[in-house]
């Protein structure tokens, strides 16, 4: 439910944008150009014809002007239904004798026909509210001119900054909660009664029950980024994570020791771009998420321009892209290259302390650097490579 609700908000503010700029405005002109040159108006519409044909139908009331609006709105309504109804007849008889002929005819008018009630309706009621609506239109047409007017540079940021908002709103929303599991009732249960021990646990000095937390968001802050990153690549790695720039374009991080891309003390990772859209699924309905790449190489990336970072290690749709990655050629050119210019400092550090020992000097700053420097798994992707030398050694024999 807070997924649908978050997509919703998404969609609402993006159509809210939308509408409530450009077609503002356009609201506004044409209202206004109307309002000025209704005399020409009227005269067009005298020598069309369609002044006669209302007169006729009985929608111009000859003393209050309100009373021929709301007879006008009335009267396209009622030829509104007058359509919907007929409409709809006519596709039930098609739909049902193509049913009858058990032909895959059938199947396409009953989906067209879904979409055409959605459409009618949707339509039906913005007739109904277009009272309201035309009003509205054109009183945030002025809100948006007496904005510029006010202060051209802050409105044309703040129009910039809701376009930036707008985009890939819900591939981010779903991104963020995407392989996200709810509680099993099981789960609950044992939570309900962990509670109910942890008082008297706690009172007598016990350490308290277990409770499983349910996850909300799979967004991370950059310090949890660099700590699961700061780490050697293995060749089968696909646990990625997914950084979101202020662009809103999508980024696979790879894990990489932090102190290689130390550069005048700015914070860098190693990634490659991937493409992330949202199609509905056609049955069930719900958006689901599309992940591809164009892998070419893997880049250093600079973590300024990154605005949301997130760990998506229980995504199916992300973690079967990250799959495909590992197996190509620019990834594990990526982890050999890190290898080798991980291994390249440790042993220069390596050396720099045994020098200093033997000349009696103190190698306290490098041991420090020598420290700081290495990586949790460096032992086991140690032993790896020895094997995979030892291995090409032995085939070369």
């Amino acid at each position: 439910m807070h997924t649908i609700l978050s997509l919703v908000s998404a969609k609402l503010h993006y159509e809210g944008g939308k509408s409530t700029g450009l077609a503002g405005l356009l609201g506004l002109g044409v209202a206004l150009l109307i309002a000025f040159n209704w005399s020409i108006v009227k005269s067009i519409l005298d020598f069309v014809g369609v002044t006669a044909l209302a007169d006729k139908l009985g929608l111009i009331h000859p003393e209050a002007g309100y009373l021929t609006f709301i007879r006008i709105i009335g009267g396209i309504l009622g030829a509104y239904l007058i359509v919907i109804v007929f409409t709809l007849i006519v596709c039930a008889l098609l739909w049902f004798v193509c049913t009858v002929l058990n032909s895959r005819l059938g199947d396409l008018l009953g989906k067209a026909m879904e979409w055409l009630v959605i459409a009618l309706v949707v339509s039906f009621f913005a007739i109904i509210c277009s009272p309201v609506l035309i009003p509205g239109y054109i009183f945030i047409g002025i809100t948006h001119i007496i904005r510029f007017i006010k202060n051209p540079k802050q409105y044309k940021a703040e129009e910039k900054e809701k376009r930036r908002l707008n985009k890939n709103a819900v591939e981010l929303e779903l991104t963020r909660t995407t392989g996200i599991k709810e509680l099993t009732e099981e789960q609950l249960d044992t939570n309900r009664m962990g509670k109910l021990l942890n008082e008297d646990l706690i009172e007598k000095g016990l350490d308290p029950f277990p409770i499983t937390v349910q996850k909300e968001s799979n967004e991370i802050t950059i310090d949890k980024t660099i700590n699961r990153l700061n780490r050697l690549p293995m060749p089968g790695d696909y646990k990625f994570i997914v950084a979101v720039t202020y662009d809103r374009e999508f980024f696979a991080l790879a894990p990489c020791p932090r102190y290689i891309n130390n550069i005048d003390n700015s914070i860098y990772f190693w990634g490659v771009k991937i493409y992330v859209d949202a199609k509905t699924n056609t049955q069930t309905h719900e958006n689901e998420l599309i992940v591809d790449f164009d892998l070419k190489a893997f880049d250093m990336i600079e973590a300024d321009i990154f605005e949301h970072y997130f760990d998506v290690s229980d995504s199916k749709e992300y973690n079967q892209t990250f799959r495909s990655i590992r197996i190509n050629d620019p990834y594990k050119d990526f982890v050999k290259k890190t290898y080798e210019r991980y291994f390249s400092h440790v042993n220069y550090l390596k050396q720099d302390m045994e020098e200093k020992s033997q000349k009696g000097e103190y190698y306290d700053d490098v041991l420090l650097k020598f420290n700081k420097f290495r990586v949790g798994n460096e032992d086991v992707v140690d032993l790896l490579r020895n094997n995979d030398i030892n291995e090409q050694w032995a085939e070369n024999q």
